[in-house]
């Protein structure tokens, strides 16, 4: 029997110590999923913009492609044709994106945005393999890597999110980052030059500064003492490339300060650097964006000095951090020089702030060495570097929030802009194309905008389809409809002799916003004819009060009418458009033009 109990006790004595070590090991896995979680947090937020506010029209450069997609549905495209020059850059790569989508998409930019998004999580990965390799301490990584997040996925970079044409600005960095990750990798020397090179070429024939990606890897080749002896071979590839971008390159002529000011030069490139964390609704924004973005480039240059002068192994870990922050800050160089023309404000666009914003990704990593390597470093205030981390990281945390809504605000305005000019442009086969369109989808030749649109038509390029006829159908078979779930038609006001004004509101149920246009129509028969598209938004308080939500304010319409334009005696009507689904709405309230 007491062998019995013995043999009984044992075990039960042995398994209660085990239980806190295996609390202890799910509580460690739990914290690095937990951390990895926050960390992308961005990455979803930023897709959930995206998917919100992206609209699947052509808008701005993009018209440009039309050429391309021709040619190659003709199978006349040649090298040269994807190797012409873009303004300043040569877009190769981009251009063989741009034709994958319009093969696998039929142009559909909003797939064009989200690869945009799958760029920079790749950028994201490279920063967090340098932060693990540069930075000790596995939840400081997982902390730098989720501010780094909000950097390179704030929504301050509205343009490029929500523009396909822009996945072009994305490339330089994510070459940039993935040639630093492998020139600290394992891979033999002469593996990792042909690796650099071909991602620094990839970079340089995606977008003008990608060029720059030569110098900032030189520099870090230079500051890391293994791989020094590879600059010369590194400079001599760098010429070939060089040489191969100008060859045919049609210089166009650099213009100084509209303002004759030189130091407008320096406003500018203050300004660019300070972008990605100065979006804020202030009256002189440019300021503010001058300050941090100088301040940003005075740290820079005082931490290369600190790493300099100290030498040794914090120097050669900091040398992919400093390449970043050189790229990010020749490039604001470059854009001064070639874009001062057009004021230094312009310097504050939001396509610029995916280029700034690794000016801080770099200081960030920085810092980050500077503070754990303080001991080593030949600074007169040595502490002082370890004290700075925190105030510095909490700066930027603010700033990006702080910004954060003005982002999100100009994605929504974007959005509004793009959807009225998707409208105008679903009905310009029956109304010919207003003026406005011009601006609202940014075309650069509005002269030849009717061929492009049939070429664009006959290639199926575009969704939803361009209406043939102007014969309006309600979407949900309700012509008849008398309640104001899409709004309403209010009232008609005589403005002159044969000219009418006719007012309303509408509103979308299915997205919770105003229609972008409203399309008026007369009746013939039983058919409803399109005659023209609203064109003057208003804001409607009343609503908003009667309603009890803001989302009503901006939903007031109103369109002056001809009635010498119109069947005589002509009964007019009006119809949400819901310009991404291409559907139409009657709303009830019809007018009776008087006879003529």
């Amino acid at each position: 029997m007491r062998l019995e109990e013995l043999e009984f006790s044992a075990p039960t004595a042995t398994a209660l110590p085990q239980l806190a070590p295996d609390r202890l090991r799910s509580s460690r896995r739990g914290s690095p999923i937990l951390f990895f979680l926050v960390a992308i947090l961005p990455i979803a937020v930023l897709v959930r913009l995206i998917s919100e506010y992206g609209v699947n029209v052509p808008y701005g450069d993009e018209w440009s492609l039309i050429p391309l997609y021709v040619k190659w549905n003709d199978h006349q495209l040649t090298f040269a044709d994807l190797l012409r020059q873009h303004n300043e850059h040569r877009i190769f790569f981009p251009n063989l994106i741009y034709l994958a989508f319009a093969q696998l998409t039929h142009c559909n930019m909003r797939a064009e945005m989200f690869f945009s998004v799958l760029l920079c999580c790749l950028t994201s990965a490279g920063i967090y393999t340098l932060l693990k390799r540069t930075v000790p301490g596995a939840r400081k990584h997982f902390l730098l890597w989720a501010l780094v997040n909000l950097l390179i996925f704030a929504p301050v970079q509205a343009e490029n999110w929500l523009w396909g044409f822009q996945l072009q600005v994305f490339i330089p960095t994510v070459c940039l980052v993935a040639s630093l990750v492998i020139l600290g990798s394992r891979l033999r020397l002469f593996a990792k030059l042909a690796i650099a090179s071909l991602l620094a070429t990839i970079a340089t024939f995606s977008f003008g500064s990608g060029i720059l990606l030569w110098p900032a890897i030189g520099l870090c080749l230079a500051l890391q003492q293994e791989n020094r002896r590879w600059l010369l071979p590194w400079g001599i590839t760098f010429l070939f490339i060089a040489t191969l971008f100008f060859i045919g390159y049609h210089r166009k002529p650099v213009l100084g300060p509209p303002t004759g000011d030189p130091l407008d030069y320096l406003v500018y490139f203050a300004g660019f650097n300070g972008v990605a964390l100065a979006r804020l609704p202030l009256q002189q924004p440019l300021i503010l964006a001058g300050i941090i973005g100088a301040s940003a480039v005075l740290l820079y240059l005082t931490m290369c000095i600190l790493f300099v002068k100290s030498g040794g192994q914090s120097l050669q870990t900091s040398a992919p951090w400093l390449a970043l922050g050189m790229y990010a800050i020749s490039s604001a160089g470059l854009a001064a020089y070639t874009r001062i023309s057009w004021g230094a404000q312009q310097s504050l666009d939001s396509r610029y702030a995916s280029i700034s914003c690794n000016l801080y990704i770099a200081l960030i990593g920085i810092v980050a060495i500077a503070s754990h390597n303080s001991a080593q470093l030949k600074w007169p205030s040595k502490s002082r570097v370890a004290l700075f981390e925190t105030p510095f990281l909490t700066a930027i945390l603010v700033l990006y929030a702080v910004g954060f809504p003005a982002g999100v605000e100009h994605m929504a305005l974007l959005n509004r802009t793009e959807l009225q000019g998707l409208a105008d442009l679903e009905f310009c086969k029956i109304i010919p194309p207003p003026v406005r369109l011009r601006d609202e989808l940014m075309i650069p030749d509005f002269s030849k905008i009717m061929q492009d649109i049939d070429l664009l038509d006959h290639l199926q390029l575009i969704n939803p389809s361009l209406r043939h006829s102007a014969i309006l159908r309600d979407a949900q078979d309700r012509p008849k409809r008398s309640n104001a779930e899409f709004g309403r038609s209010e009232q008609m006001i005589q403005k002159g002799p044969d000219t009418f004004e006719i007012r309303g509101w509408c509103f979308l149920p299915s997205i919770q916003r105003p229609a972008p246009r409203v399309v008026l129509a007369y009746r013939a028969g039983e058919d409803w004819i399109a005659f023209a598209l609203s064109d003057i938004r208003e804001p409607r308080p009343n609503l908003v009060t009667e309603l009890k939500s803001t989302k009503y304010l901006s939903s007031g319409w109103r369109k002056l009418v001809n009635s010498a334009d119109l069947p005589r005696n002509a009964t007019i009507s009006a119809w949400a458009l819901d310009a991404v689904a291409g559907d139409v709405y009657k709303l009830p309230g019809d007018f009776l033009l008087p006879a003529q």
